[in-house]
């Protein structure tokens, strides 16, 4: 790989893991003096415009998992971006457990290099999921220290032109195929979102959902057949007035703000191996990611 001067890096965040994973990036890449713009996803998938990668020697892909796959909208993205021509790309994905590696990075890798895009790099970054099981802030933490401590590494590597992708096993593409009805199914979840009497109509909701999603009809959120199930409405709501019908026993009542959780134990020392909720993936991870960093220091 030639030298890298400037680079784009396009994501999809839902409820901020996946962002501060590419703002990371671009600190870490910007240190060694290559310039990065970062881009948001749904900047284009909304207007279904195409992004300007003239200027670019290469370019990042960053997203979360959803049931061991990209949202649909990274694939929506891709479908608009222009042809690559050769350019390099690297992956990163920020899935809430280490299980099955998040599933197979190769649906997202062949639809790029279809779209003549050399994927060279392929990263996982675990961070706290924000539904189902909640992390302890503290655990919160070490995760997001090991991905800041990863992507100094990463970095490095794909300046150097080190290839990394993802093994894909057999059990991981199984995983990721059958994500795909999981996907059709969420399409559904209009039937059973709901808007409690607190709702203020502020119309947030229905201003920062990255498929245009809701419209706000008489000042009350109407939901459409387009959920990603990314959460940002229910989390982003200031009065918590977003629900989902079977489903509120899964979310965090107190919200889920990745920034506040991180910045409030900064300077609190932790075992990683005395915290609540790190089950055995998550200890491995942590310990793998750790010898790693280790392996790598100069």
């Amino acid at each position: 790989m030639g030298r890298l001067k400037r680079l784009a890096i396009f994501y999809f965040s839902g409820t901020g893991n996946t962002q501060l994973l590419a703002e990371q990036y671009a600190a870490s890449f910007r240190h060694l003096d290559v310039a990065v713009d970062l881009i948001k996803i749904e900047d284009y998938t909304r207007t279904r415009t195409s992004p300007e990668i003239n200027g670019y020697d290469a370019v990042g892909l960053g997203y979360p998992i959803h049931a061991f796959n990209a949202p649909r909208i990274v694939y929506e993205f891709i479908n608009l971006l222009p042809p690559g021509a050769g350019r390099f790309a690297f992956i990163f994905k920020s899935p809430g457990d280490p299980f099955a590696n998040g599933g197979s990075t190769l649906p997202v890798r062949r639809r790029l290099m279809a779209k003549q895009y050399e994927v060279v790099h392929e990263s996982m970054l675990v961070m706290p999921a924000n539904f189902l099981q909640k992390l302890s802030p503290e655990l919160s933490r070490v995760l997001y220290d090991v991905a800041c401590r990863r992507i100094a590494i990463f970095t490095g590597e794909i300046l150097k032109g080190v290839r990394r992708l993802q093994q894909n096993r057999p059990s991981e593409r199984i995983y990721t195929t059958l994500s795909w009805f999981e996907q059709l199914g969420i399409r559904l979840l209009r039937l059973l979102y709901y808007v409690r009497p607190s709702c203020t109509g502020c119309g947030l909701c229905a201003e920062r959902c990255p498929t245009a999603n809701i419209e706000m009809s008489k000042g009350r959120p109407n939901f459409g057949w387009r959920c990603l199930c990314c959460l940002r409405c229910v989390y982003l709501c200031p009065v918590g007035a977003i629900g989902i019908r079977g489903c509120d026993a899964l979310l965090f009542k107190d919200g889920y703000n990745i920034r506040r959780i991180i910045n409030d134990v900064r300077n609190i020392p932790v075992n990683i191996e005395e915290l609540k909720g790190c089950n055995r993936r998550l200890l491995a991870y942590v310990k793998q990611s750790n010898s790693i960093h280790k392996l790598c220091r100069p």
